[in-house]
This record gives C-alpha cells, sequence and structure tokens, in this order.
C-alpha cells in the first residue's frame, strides 16, 4: 500500500471521529536527514489533510514534532472559516517543526485569529533538536516517509521562526490586535529590523566614517546619523510592546530578535558599526533592544510572569535599570535566561568573574540580574550562573 493511500485511509478515519478528536499530533517518521522541495512538499500536502479532514469543531491542541514542514496550505487549513479550530485551539506547539517553514504572515495570522489561545510556541530554544515524546491522549500521525516510528534528530535543529515586521500592520487606522488574551506561554521571535535599515546603513555607514565629528554628527547636514537610521524602525517596536502588554496572563515568555548580525557575527560591517556606535549602534537592531528607553517598561502589565528567557535576542542591552525595573515589576519571575553573545551594555566592560560562564566573560547584565533579583536563577545560553 502506497503512502497516498495510507493517507487517503486515515482521512477517512479522521472524518467518522471527528466529533471526538480533541489534541492532534502530527509527526515525521522519516529517517532521512535532508530537507528538499519534494519532502516538503509531501509533508505539507498530508498535513493539510489531515487538517482539512479533521471536522471538528473540538479540536484543543496541534503539535507538531520531528521535523515535520508546516506551510501555508496546513495554516488556512487550520484556520479556515467553514471550520471551528480557531475558536477552540488552546495549544499551538511548532518548537519542533522544520526551521522556517511556518511563514510570518501565518504566525501573526494565529494570533490575531485564536482567541483562547493559552500556549502558542514557535521558536525553539537555542540549541533543540527535533524529537519529543507523543501525547498519549492525542492523534498523532507520520508524515513523509514510512516505517518506523522513530523522530529524526537530525533533520531539523528547532524552528526557527519570526515574525517579519513588516508584516506588522502598523498603519493608521489597521491594526487588528492580537485576540489571544488568554496565553500563558509565549515563543516568538520578530526579525526585519536590519533588513529594513540596510539601505541606511550602508549610506549611513558610509557618511560617517567619512564626514561626522566625534559626537557622530554629520558635517554637512548637522543630523545625528544614529538617531536619523534608527527612526523608520519605532514605529515597529512600539507596536510589538503594545502588542505583548495586551498578553496579562502570561507565565511563560519566550522573545527572539534578529537571526544573526548584518552579514554575520564579527563580519567587518557590523563591527565598524558596532565600534562607531558604542552606545547605541542604530541600525543594527538595537531598538528592539529590551532596554527602558526603547520601551521595555510598556510590558508592566505582564506581572504574573514568571520565566523570561531573551537568550535569543542577541543584540539586547538589559543593564542595571532595566533589571531594577524587572525586579520591580515581575515580582512572580523565577528563572531569566539572556544571550552568551551580549558582552557589551552601554559601552561598559563585562565582568570577568573568574572565568565566566564556560570560561567566557559574563554578560554584564549577570551580575545586575543577581543584586536586582536575588532570588532568580540566572542563565547565560543553557548554563545557570
Amino acid at each position: 500500500m502506497t503512502r497516498s493511500m495510507q493517507m487517503q485511509g486515515l482521512c477517512q478515519v479522521l472524518e467518522g471521529t471527528a466529533t471526538r478528536l480533541r489534541h492532534l499530533t502530527l509527526a515525521c517518521s522519516s529517517s532521512s536527514s535532508s530537507s528538499t522541495d519534494d519532502n516538503n512538499g509531501q509533508d505539507e500536502q498530508y498535513s493539510a489533510s489531515l487538517l482539512e479532514a479533521s471536522q471538528t469543531d473540538r479540536l484543543q491542541s496541534l503539535v507538531v514534532q520531528s521535523g515535520l514542514f508546516i506551510g501555508r496550505q496546513s495554516i488556512r487549513a487550520l484556520l479556515s472559516f467553514s471550520r471551528q479550530h480557531r475558536f477552540t485551539l488552546q495549544e499551538l506547539d511548532f518548537e519542533n517543526c522544520r526551521g522556517g517553514s511556518v511563514e510570518s504572515k501565518d504566525l501573526q495570522l494565529i494570533l490575531t485569529s485564536c482567541p483562547n489561545l493559552i500556549t502558542f510556541l514557535a521558536m525553539a530554544p537555542p540549541g533543540r533538536t527535533t524529537g519529543g515524546t507523543n501525547n498519549s491522549n492525542s492523534t498523532t500521525t507520520g508524515g513523509n516517509g514510512g516505517g518506523g516510528g522513530g523522530s529524526s534528530g537530525s533533520r531539523n535543529a528547532g524552528a526557527d521562526m519570526r515574525i517579519n515586521i513588516k508584516d506588522l500592520p502598523t498603519g493608521m487606522g489597521n491594526r487588528p490586535a492580537w485576540v489571544c488574551l488568554r496565553l500563558q506561554r509565549l515563543s516568538i521571535g520578530f526579525s526585519g529590523f536590519l533588513s529594513l535599515n540596510r539601505d541606511n546603513m550602508r549610506t549611513s555607514l558610509s557618511n560617517y566614517l567619512a564626514s561626522t565629528d566625534d559626537n557622530g554628527v554629520s558635517v554637512v547636514t548637522g543630523v545625528n546619523i544614529s538617531a536619523s537610521a534608527g527612526t523608520s524602525a519605532k514605529i515597529y517596536v512600539d507596536h510589538i510592546y503594545s502588542q505583548l502588554a495586551l498578553l496579562t496572563q502570561l507565565r511563560t515568555l519566550h522573545l527572539g530578535g534578529e537571526i544573526e548580525p548584518v552579514s554575520g557575527p564579527g563580519s567587518a560591517t557590523a563591527t565598524a558599526y558596532e565600534s562607531a556606535f558604542p552606545i547605541d549602534p542604530s541600525p543594527l537592531p538595537s531598538s528592539f533592544d529590551l532596554t527602558i528607553r526603547s520601551g521595555l517598561a510598556r510590558l508592566e502589565t505582564l506581572s504574573q510572569l514568571q520565566e523570561l528567557d531573551v537568550q535569543r535576542i542577541w543584540h539586547h542591552r538589559i543593564s542595571a535599570r532595566e533589571c531594577a525595573w524587572i525586579a520591580r515589576s515581575y515580582p512572580c519571575l523565577r528563572t531569566f535566561r539572556g544571550s552568551a553573545s551580549v558582552l557589551l551594555v552601554n559601552g561598559s566592560e563585562a565582568d570577568v568573574g573568574g572565568g565566566g560562564v564556560g570560561g567566557m566573560k559574563k554578560p554584564v547584565f549577570v551580575r545586575e540580574m543577581k543584586k536586582w533579583c536575588p532570588k532568580v536563577e540566572v542563565w547565560v545560553g543553557s548554563q545557570r550562573t
């Protein structure tokens, strides 16, 4: 029997049990570690077919495992107006789907369409490999590939999906708000700051190195290049903070930013800009850097927060002021995870701290978090300090 015939039979079973289906887990049973267009297309076809066959108005949980590809066709089947999934879903777990498979616009669509979501995980922690166990109370189906029920850890290193800020509806009179106000666990990232300002950055960097005074002010126009280059990103940052501030029931928040610096970490472009703007290296994505100045204080509504993970915002600049604010605003906080890549905060050298974490220097936020939040577990990457 071919996989296509098996899938048709499974869809028929789902159609017959649709009224009783509550939890659905989609998993890939292939041992192949390759990610090809053919594999992606088969995954997408099978996943969408299964979701379309699940004509239930009671689906509460969808979990994607083992590096399965989930694309636009599957999301449309999940959120179609002809079905009621969007109104009954309480959990969407995409942590272990193939990295980048869920598109930016679809992540935004989920957040503006599913009012009863309690858990939405769209971004795996760094180093996470594909895998996971099946929920014994759910229906688990296999995607691309046959035989064997084991997951393929090499197929995907964890979902690395972001909402591109250009997909955020920031225009006046066109701002559909996130409706999932019951969220308690959220893992989400935002990118596009670098792309937004890349042309400005190249021009500004050239101008800065060629024609600025000691304060970074253009000797030709009198304009502070650092300030002007980051202006276009502010509207997006304000929108992100305003949406996050609505989620007053959050207990766990994992945030991500740009996937990597321009041309890669340590590149000539990134290094030159860090040197040019050591305090606020705009238009690198410092505008979404979790500082009070950027708007962090708008998240004071998240007073029930117990875990804050920002280790995937490699450019965050959490220092003493932010740590003091966190201590006042988040009395329930128990765990904080920051980025190991952050070794400078507001131009200050990081602590050596007896070798620091893993033989490296300790980021400044470690010292400040321990000072202001002594009862909070502080992690740098995967290591507890």
